[in-house]
């Protein structure tokens, strides 16, 4: 999701841009956020669960 909406921020404004910059920042922050909340809900699952080897 990130490197698509990096290269469409790329393909409609291809010269350095601060609000473009912005958006990628914000995108990024975003996918950032995303892996954080899954390895906490990860944890929790397998926390409670765990695997029996």
């Amino acid at each position: 999701m990130n490197t698509a909406i990096e290269q469409l921020a790329d393909a409609l404004h291809p010269e350095r841009d601060d609000r473009i910059r912005l958006v990628k920042d914000v995108a990024a922050t975003a996918v950032l956020i995303a892996v954080m909340v899954s390895v906490v809900v990860a944890v929790l699952v397998v926390g409670k669960n765990p695997p029996k080897l």
